[in-house]
């Protein structure tokens, strides 16, 4: 079947619009060919070592005491752990709580010297590490609506009233 020279025609002329660059249409559309600014290159992946991680899991309190202390010398140190944890290898001595929280965890306190308190950090069942100083350096936040200020005080008082009228 013969095709009609029209029709051949509008069979290029769609091929090459096809074929052409986007940028060719930019006169013709309003920010088709508009230049583009670079795409930003996509972020890398940022790279932690265990050691970062370690690091991370110690409170900065201990950070400071641990670069001031002596190396020879032990450190008490609050540890929250997974159950299952063994800090033995590394701890001069450590007493680990019985009790497992619904989440699995418990807590040690371990005698240890500070370049072994940086390997305890390192152990994959450890969670967080701290001074037992640090355990009381979060001040307790009032809820919404407790009362504060005068009323607290108010409040503080007739509840001391109340308990030592009780006894």
């Amino acid at each position: 079947m013969r095709r009609s020279m029209r029709h051949r025609l509008f069979v290029f002329a769609v091929a090459g619009v096809l074929a052409a660059p986007l940028s060719f249409l930019g006169s013709f559309t309003p920010g088709l060919g508009a230049p583009v600014a670079a795409a930003k290159p996509a972020p890398k992946p940022a790279v932690t070592t265990s050691s970062q991680k370690a690091l991370a899991r110690i409170h900065p309190k201990l950070r400071r005491a641990l670069a001031q202390a002596a190396p020879g010398k032990d450190m008490q140190v609050i540890v929250r752990i997974v159950k299952g944890t063994s800090l033995k290898p590394y701890a001069t001595r450590s007493f680990t709580r019985k009790w497992i929280d619904p989440a699995g965890m418990t807590v040690a306190v371990v005698l240890a010297k500070p370049a072994n308190i940086l390997k305890i950090a390192a152990l994959r069942g450890v969670v967080a590490l701290q001074l037992p100083e640090s355990l009381a350096d979060e001040a307790r936040q009032p809820l919404e609506g407790e009362p504060r200020g005068a009323a607290r005080k108010a409040l503080d008082h007739a509840i001391d009233y109340a308990v030592h009228r009780d006894r």
